[in-house]
């Protein structure tokens, strides 16, 4: 436990509970809250109220007396920041009845022990909640990218946003590559979804980074067979620009408090297969965009980068279903049972999961009963996606 928890159960054990519990003056009952505006001593008559769950929500440090045998009261305890009500109550403001009981003497004291402990532990969970840090546009490599067609590429940066969790962890935290769909055409680490999952498991306590890779209308450059259209050369570069990424994280774990050898790759869409293939294959495939474009030093070519999972979201890896073999990272398979998208429909999550299967690689088949494609929303036994991503790395 930290030592702000400590001092949190202090301050309410030896200056609230005092307050709480202070005998009656003149058939009133005073109470103090923590709260250093004008209001912060009020006197109530009655006793004290034991407020349920419900009833603490938003409180604020006044009473609205009524007449004298009901009042409407509000209580805040603001030494709590919004967030820790909104993450139980939703910080919507309650009014709580009550009835004058006339001068009964001591608030009872088994009742304050209980509001000082849900306090405590409302504290303890704002203290311990996962906090992150996003760095925008972080330059994680150079790819070759050309204006038009027949025009000759030249180096452009890609740019990833890396979602850092706080505080720094002795070792490291396990960092997962992000790569987002969009058919290859479209697309953005910023699009909606993708945000709210890298931080939801950032909240959880990985490293997300959060890549762009090169699209068809980069017209990036690649060796044959890949060359052929310019959709299968764009597959190519994402397969290339994410193991670029995992090396990048690797290089740079102490940088962004990683610990280099709990690194995962998830795809989602067309960023499935890339990802997939960035986890299956050699470290010769998918390496360099073909002869005459060399990897530039910055692209930390000599470095080897396998990860320790392969999460595929609705995705098709039929191209490079045959280098899957049982000693592959373990596999997380997500696919919607009503996915009737073009090249990447339900069939496609089956297939994977009976390859794996046949070569003895350890994976996970999740058939998420009723989706379509891009079931971000999607629950299994009352877990979302990055639940279920959680649950899955944890149990490696």
């Amino acid at each position: 436990m930290q030592m702000k928890s400590f001092r949190t159960l202090y301050i309410l054990l030896f200056l609230v509970l005092p307050r709480i519990c202070r005998s009656r003056e003149g058939g009133n009952l005073r109470i103090n809250m923590l709260n250093p505006s004008r209001d912060r001593k009020r006197s109530i008559p009655g006793r004290a109220y034991l407020f349920s769950g419900a009833e603490l929500r938003d409180m604020h440090s006044h009473a609205e007396l009524g007449n004298e045998n009901t009042q409407w009261v509000k209580a805040l305890i603001p030494s709590f920041p919004c967030s820790a009500w909104e993450r139980i109550y939703g910080c919507a403001t309650a009014q709580i009845p009550t009835q004058s009981m006339g001068t009964s003497g001591l608030i009872n004291f088994h009742k304050a022990i209980v509001i000082v402990l849900l306090l405590f532990a409302l504290s303890a969970t704002t203290a311990h909640a996962a906090k992150y840090a996003v760095h925008e546009d972080v330059v994680y490599g150079q790819g070759y990218r050309a204006e038009e067609r027949n025009s000759t590429p030249t180096l452009a940066p890609l740019l990833a946003d890396i979602y850092q969790p706080k505080p720094k962890m002795e070792g490291g935290y396990p960092a997962i590559v992000i790569v987002h769909g969009g058919s290859f055409k479209e697309g953005d680490k910023q699009d909606k979804k993708i945000f709210i999952l890298a931080k939801n498991l950032a909240k959880l306590g990985y490293v997300c980074v959060s890549i762009n890779y090169r699209l068809i209308q980069d017209y990036p450059p690649s060796p044959d067979p890949h060359d052929i259209t310019i959709l299968s050369a764009a597959i190519h570069a994402a397969s290339v620009d994410t193991k670029l990424a995992l090396r990048f994280v690797a290089k740079n774990a102490a940088t962004y408090n990683v610990d280099p050898g709990r690194i995962a790759v998830l795809g989602e869409s067309a960023g499935a297969f890339a990802a997939i293939a960035a986890g299956v294959t050699d470290d010769d495939h998918f390496m360099n965009d073909g002869p005459g474009y060399p990897v530039p030093a910055k692209n930390y070519p000599t470095l080897s980068v396998r990860p320790m999972a392969i999460i595929d979201c609705w995705g098709n890896a039929s191209l490079v279903q045959k280098y899957i073999d049982g000693n592959d990272p373990p596999m997380l398979i997500l696919h919607g049972t009503k996915d009737r998208e073009l090249g990447a429909s339900f069939l496609f999550g089956k297939l994977l999961a009976e390859r794996c299967k046949m070569v003895g690689l350890r994976h996970s088949f999740i058939p998420l009963e009723g989706e379509r494609h891009g079931a971000f929303d999607a629950k299994v036994d009352g877990k979302k996606l990055h639940e279920l991503v959680d649950g899955f790395l944890k149990g490696l």
